[in-house]
């Protein structure tokens, strides 16, 4: 290494530091002691024709300087002429205004199906002309939330997808005979947006306590699965997205496939909920046989719940309707959720879509579903209604049922622990030698490790739970 005045900087630091995609770039990685002098600056122009190539390799070329955070897990291979994800992080310094929402003058309790319509319709409007490139929406922005990246279930480079739960035999259709692995993005409206940039205002410490949602907050999700068409025949003509997903079941190893959009879920913090949860939770599944032109047109809601029906159990609801969850009565799925709650076709059965949310908090001291030795009881204390910025435990902070950020904020903290820190390293050892039989044995001790349900990591002395469906 060549000496530059005080302070030496070898070529090896710059590669180092621009290869730290977290940060926002090359200046913001090295150290000020580092650059107090022009001689630095001098050796660093050495290696100018260098700092663009791995600042793209990197994705640090965001839509604004001000990007920081990794886009995917993995690297688009030599050659790829495909779609790249790009991480829309460009979160609103300032809190936007609340918008005109096409749902404010519907009753989402007497006319759920029309309330659950306005939101799609506002989700879709201007995404589908950029191919749900949501930042370059001329309707409207959208946000992702970071970290989503890191492990084996992370951000695959495409399309954005993260690992959803496994389906199992039946669960999607009479016909399926076979375990689907799912796929999915999620991304808040500009109120939503805000929040994000606010917990990961300093990237390195994240701030949950302000995790909490103003009211308009839209969040949306897009699933997909690899079913067939052949064992799920309601996918047939299901818009389809290309995405580097896994292999198979039983390794890390990904690849390119096209993955149908079998649902999506929708979430929307509104104040005539407030006597319950403050969130109204909803969510579509695609159906062949449903009228539209296009795989967006052809989604049906399968419900709409705002609250949990605290003390419904799979005896007590027999012949009696829950409440607080409204089930259209036009379609059937193989599952819902526990005892008959609103859950979509991917989704955990003994769960719903707001009892898996309502235990997104730091730490992730209790797991999203209850522990199959619970009694009854013990099974209730997952369908509370939890209030909008409340924590499911006493002494967590919540984070406003956004398992995205408790989720990011976790990942975070696994990528610095080092037990976790070694395994997923000796991972991406394995899948760089291309060691097949050593990547998956890698991969299968992460994610036993990562998705134990009954036993939490210990992670800064604190216990967490893996924030995991279960598979």
């Amino acid at each position: 290494m060549q000496q530059y005045g005080e302070n030496p900087v070898s070529r090896q630091q710059v590669v180092s530091c621009v290869g730290e995609r977290y940060l926002s770039g090359v200046v913001g990685c090295l150290r000020a002691s580092e650059i107090k002098n022009y001689s630095v600056w001098g050796h660093l122009m050495r290696h100018l024709i260098l700092i663009p190539i791995l600042v793209i390799s990197f994705g640090l070329f965001g839509r604004q300087s001000r990007a920081q955070f990794p886009n995917a897990h993995e690297l688009p291979p030599e050659g790829w002429t495909g779609p790249v994800f790009e991480l829309s992080q460009d979160y609103p310094t300032s809190l936007p205004s609340p918008e005109e929402y096409p749902w404010n003058d519907i009753d989402f309790k007497t006319e759920p199906g029309d309330y659950l319509d306005a939101v799609l319709g506002y989700v879709v409007a201007g995404n589908t002309a950029v191919d749900w490139r949501i930042q370059d929406n001329a309707v409207r922005k959208w946000y992702h939330a970071p970290w989503m990246h890191w492990g084996p279930r992370g951000r695959e480079f495409i399309h954005g997808l993260t690992q959803e739960r496994t389906s199992r035999p039946h669960e999607l259709a009479p016909t399926q005979d076979s375990r689907f692995q799912n796929w999915a993005v999620g991304f808040y409206n500009a109120l939503g947006g805000y929040t994000i940039g606010q917990v990961w205002n300093d990237p390195d410490n994240p701030d949950a306590t302000n995790a909490l949602f103003p009211v308009g907050t839209v969040t949306a999700k897009l699933l997909f699965t690899a079913a067939t068409v052949d064992e799920v025949p309601f996918l047939e003509n299901a818009f389809e997205w290309e995405a580097n997903v896994k292999k198979n079941l039983s390794t890390s190893e990904r690849e390119p496939r096209m993955m149908k959009l079998l649902q999506i879920d929708v979430a929307i913090r509104d104040s005539r909920a407030d006597d319950t949860t403050g969130w109204v939770f909803g969510t579509f599944v695609y159906s062949n046989d449903h009228s539209g032109n296009n795989g967006f047109e052809k989604m049906r809601p399968v419900g709409l719940q705002w609250g949990n029906d605290p003390t419904a159990t799979p005896a007590s609801v027999a012949g009696t309707p829950l409440v607080e969850t409204w089930l259209n009565p036009n379609v059937t799925l193989q599952h819902y959720g526990y005892a008959g709650r609103m859950n979509g076709p991917v989704d955990n059965p003994i769960s719903s879509c707001l009892s898996c949310h309502a235990t997104a908090q730091i730490p992730t001291s209790s797991p999203m579903t209850f522990p199959s030795s619970a009694s009854e009881t013990e099974r209730l204390r997952w369908f509370r209604n939890v209030p909008a910025g409340e924590p499911f435990d006493t002494g967590a902070i919540s984070t406003d049922y956004s398992l995205q950020i408790a989720f990011g904020i976790l990942n975070q903290k696994q990528s610095k622990n080092a037990d976790f820190a070694a395994l997923a390293n000796a991972l991406e050892q394995a899948q760089v030698a291309n060691n097949i039989a050593a990547s998956s044995k890698r991969v299968l001790e992460l994610e036993k490790n990562r998705e134990q349900f009954d036993e939490p990591m210990i992670i800064d002395g604190q216990k967490y739970f893996p924030v995991s469906r279960g598979d």
